[in-house]
């Protein structure tokens, strides 16, 4: 019954007060607001990186022709012509762990059909290399290993290069026109989205490895190479296995840099994670600004509220209230603020991260522990900042609250 009269003077106090209340709770919500915008928009973009890699291929690394550098917030790629079809062969034969390897070529290709001229990436690949870069098929049906070996003109076309060519037309059977050489379209991938860059998946065209090689590039290498491994666990031995064979046959010495790069999940994981760190830690610094703003806030207002009901205090305590309900009360008070802003500030949060993954389609994934961390937290700053004007509202005798 006490606690319920607690309550209730609580209520009566935050509405007389309301203009001051309300900017203690906005403080507060912008921290909780903060914590939970933060640690949902990461756990988003982590699930994001998880599907991205799972669209290379499960357990799959990529060795490419040339080296990797980073200038500023990009990746280069210094091309090579030194990987070739007979690399393939001795990763399968002598790495251990490797349980399938298909080679790909990929470049830019203008293709026309009824006049439209698109650029799009052309890739080459194999019938299994196809299934190894997990590429499904929506309509139609996928080359085969007879179109590899006779160098025949069919391709698979993307979803967006359908649609920029044949708009709702049925491109299977049709013939399409790569730099003047005709192709048939032989089916339509499933749409695949983006990549982690924002770069459309989409707006690709597939075609056997041998086709692309003779017919469109007329080249002899292959720009990488598509590794799977049996098991993820076994990577450092793949990758190393895989650095010795292709530095003996392409003839590199003790103390020279490699010709080509090995990208693998865990690379890719570790780009990712190392940006996400750097957001959630400024969002954190930003939050934890916001509550120490709040609390500043909370602070100041139950001083004013204390000085200004110093003759309420007296009556209560010349009736038989004791220390410890005014404390109680002064602290409810300032406890209850906390908790309004970090209701609100969960709510603002939700609504927020809500449009955020709408509009930049990214997966949905809520932190509920961002969000018992944001309302605890909002506990804790009420809590403490009401912790000393409740003592000096305790400690208020009540003859000299009655003669003041």
């Amino acid at each position: 019954m006490r606690y319920l009269l607690t309550f209730k003077i609580v209520l009566d106090v935050l509405r007389a007060y309301k203009v001051r209340t309300a900017l203690a709770v906005t403080g507060v919500l912008l921290g909780t607001f903060a914590v939970i915008l933060v640690t949902s928009l990461t756990a988003s973009l982590e699930k994001k990186v998880r599907e991205e890699i799972d669209k290379f291929g499960e357990n799959t690394l990529t060795v490419v022709a040339g080296k990797i550098r980073s200038r500023a917030s990009t990746q280069v790629i210094y091309q090579s012509t030194s990987l070739k079809p007979s690399d393939l062969r001795d990763i399968r034969d002598e790495v251990s762990g490797v349980k399938a390897a298909e080679a790909f070529t990929m470049r830019t290709a203008l293709v026309t059909y009824s006049g439209t001229t698109v650029s799009t990436s052309a890739t080459g690949v194999t019938p299994d290399g196809f299934r190894l870069k997990n590429l499904v098929i929506e309509n139609g049906g996928m080359f085969t290993d007879t179109d590899n070996r006779d160098m025949n003109r069919v391709c698979v076309i993307g979803s967006e290069v359908k649609t920029k060519l044949f708009g709702s037309t049925d491109p299977v059977g049709k013939t399409i026109l790569i730099y003047r050489v005709p192709f048939i379209v032989s089916g339509v991938l499933e749409p695949m989205g983006t990549d982690l860059t924002g770069a459309s998946l989409d707006d690709v065209l597939v075609m056997p490895l041998n086709t692309h090689m003779k017919r469109i590039t007329n080249v002899d290498y292959v720009d990488g190479i598509m590794v799977q491994m049996y098991r993820y666990e076994d990577e450092a031995q793949v990758t190393a296995g895989i650095q010795n064979v292709l530095r003996r046959n392409h003839k590199i010495t003790a103390g020279k840099e490699d010709d080509f790069d090995i990208i693998s999940p865990s690379d890719m994981m570790e780009m990712r994670t190392k940006a996400l760190n750097i957001v959630s830690f400024l969002g954190n610094i930003t939050a934890a600004v916001s509550y120490l703003i709040g609390g500043l806030g909370i602070f100041s207002i139950m001083l004013l509220i204390v000085g200004q009901r110093r003759q309420e205090v007296g009556i209560r305590r010349a009736v038989g209230a004791r220390r410890r309900d005014i404390m109680r009360q002064f602290m409810g008070e300032s406890a209850f603020i906390g908790l309004c802003g970090g209701f609100l500030g969960g709510a603002f949060g939700f609504l927020v991260c809500y449009a955020v993954f709408a509009t930049g389609k990214l997966p949905f994934a809520f932190s509920t522990t961002g969000g018992a961390a944001a309302f605890v937290s909002s506990l804790l700053i009420g809590v403490i900042a009401g912790a000393y004007p409740a003592s000096l509202a305790a400690k208020v005798k009540p003859v000299d609250a009655l003669k003041s």
